[in-house]
């Protein structure tokens, strides 16, 4: 077990969130990067790129494997740090966006579908990307790192999801449904990736309970999101 919860450490850390997502809205608040045309219409592709956390994460995450394999241990701390910083401010400011009406006056495309969904990915990538690392290495610091960095992704991906999944079906949630049914694969493939793990990887006591609480977080957020999308419908009473 961790000596402490990291899922309130870190969500502590987010208090601080607010202030830094005044200056990130800036940037992602005209999420189509300027005026919507009939054959440009925000997509996840634009939102990736009007919201500069998702590269920063993933570069955060490069850095975090490299040295990693490197044997590079205070480095690699400190990248899964930026990880888990990074991801946070993407996924609030992809929450940021949720409600919010088209950028352009003409479209009928509203930004927050193209930010969540980019940032869902985002945390996909953080997901299993940390998952991978525990076969690297057995150094008890790294492996709470890696533990204290999947536990805040989880987390997050859950409060997009849970935001989404909340929205009234019948109306700003109807724009959501077909982007969140093309997903469902996405959390399957999570419970499959921590369950090899979980399998596979010589891991030690605290590599073998990170991965099994993981395991349990990823088995309830593919639940949830198959009750809400799974027939392809919006659900009348989604899981929470």
């Amino acid at each position: 077990m961790l000596t402490h919860k990291p899922r309130a450490h870190e969500r502590s850390r987010l208090l601080g969130v607010a202030t830094a997502l005044g200056i990130t809205l800036t940037l992602v608040a005209s999420v189509g990067v300027g005026p919507a045309t009939a054959d440009s219409t925000p997509t996840a592709a634009t939102a990736k790129a009007a919201n500069p956390h998702i590269t920063w994460a993933d570069a955060a995450l490069a850095r975090a494997v490299a040295n990693i394999r490197a044997h590079q241990n205070a480095r690699a701390a400190k990248a899964l740090a930026a990880v888990r910083w990074q991801t946070g401010l993407a996924n609030a400011a992809a929450i940021a966006l949720i409600g919010a009406p088209p950028t352009d006056p003409e479209s009928d495309d509203p930004p927050g579908p193209p930010a969540v969904l980019a940032a869902l990915r985002l945390d996909n990538r953080m997901i299993t990307g940390s998952v991978t690392q525990f076969s690297q290495t057995t150094k008890a610091r790294l492996v709470y790192q890696l533990r204290l960095t999947l536990d805040a992704v989880q987390g997050r991906q859950n409060v997009v999801l849970n935001r989404v999944i909340a929205l009234p079906p019948e109306g700003a949630g109807d724009d959501y449904t077909d982007g969140m049914s093309d997903t469902l694969a996405v959390y399957a493939r999570q419970v499959k990736t921590i369950s090899t793990a979980l399998a596979t990887f010589n891991l030690g006591p605290s590599g073998t309970a990170g991965l099994t609480e993981a395991l349990a977080t990823a088995k309830a957020t593919q639940k949830k999101v198959n009750r809400a999308y799974g027939g392809g419908e919006r659900s009348a009473h989604p899981a929470t």
